[in-house]
């Protein structure tokens, strides 16, 4: 069975073809002030752990460019096929191909922004990932977490089982896990951070239509959602909506920013 970087090594060198909405640019704007949050400097050095493509740190550092600040960015993933479609014009831009969990940066950083990449960690890593981040941070550095999260530890383990089956059935192994919105924040403040919740939201995500389904597979997975009671166990006012292609499944998604 392929592991987790396989999936993203498959994901990426598919990247422009089928994937190009993941990017998601029409929400980069919305970001930009939760990011920056009244902070003044001349220069800035940034870092994009588990970055994918990279598009948020890049619209992030153009845009402080675009105010005449100086900026550096270094850019973290372990997909190399994930990590190659990161271009940048006009900044300094590093490309580190690593886990997050054993990369050596020496390096201290201004912002650090993790996004979307939590969740992709073992339950046991999370924890980790924020305390190694919070040392990487300078004096008055801050982190930009945006996170996909378990509404409640009653959803959780259906949210759990949900991305479990899926990998499977498309042949990867699964050790991902959504933590609840009050599990992140405590994890944020015993690595020592001081964590704001900037903004909440949700996410629709159709698995029948992406990762790399088949037919068959969707079919499979379909069965197998209803026989495990899985959307018995998420409440309806989290938004299910049965398509042809279909469930749509209702993820919330939430912004963080913390200071030391």
């Amino acid at each position: 069975m392929k592991t987790l970087k396989d999936r993203y090594e498959d994901v990426g060198s598919r990247w422009r073809q089928d994937f190009s909405s993941i990017r998601r640019p029409d929400l980069f704007g919305k970001f930009i002030d939760v990011i920056i949050d009244n902070a003044e400097f001349e220069s800035a050095k940034v870092l994009g752990l588990m970055s994918g493509d990279a598009g948020l740190e890049l619209f992030f550092a153009n845009h402080l460019v675009g105010l005449d600040k100086k900026v550096e960015l270094d850019i973290l993933d372990f997909s190399p096929a994930m990590i190659k479609v990161a271009k940048s014009e006009g900044i300094i831009l590093r490309k580190i191909i690593g886990d997050v969990r054993s990369a050596k940066i020496e390096s201290e950083y201004d912002f650090v922004i993790l996004k979307f990449g939590l969740h992709d960690l073992p339950r046991e890593d999370q924890p980790l990932v924020l305390q190694k981040i919070s040392r990487l941070m300078s004096e008055n550095g801050r982190l930009i977490l945006i996170v996909y999260f378990s509404p409640s530890r009653e959803a959780q383990v259906h949210y759990n089982n949900m991305i479990t089956l899926k990998d499977e059935l498309v042949g990867y192994k699964s050790e991902r896990h959504f933590a609840t919105l009050g599990e992140i924040v405590d994890m944020v403040i015993k690595a020592g951070l001081k964590p704001k919740i900037k903004m909440l939201s949700e996410s629709k995500i159709n698995y029948f239509k992406t990762e790399l389904l088949d037919s068959g597979s969707r079919k499979a997975f379909s069965a197998k959602l209803f026989q495990m009671n899985i959307f018995a166990g998420i409440d309806d006012s989290l938004g299910i909506i049965h398509t042809a292609d279909g469930p749509e499944i209702t993820f919330p998604l939430a912004t963080l920013t913390a200071r030391k």
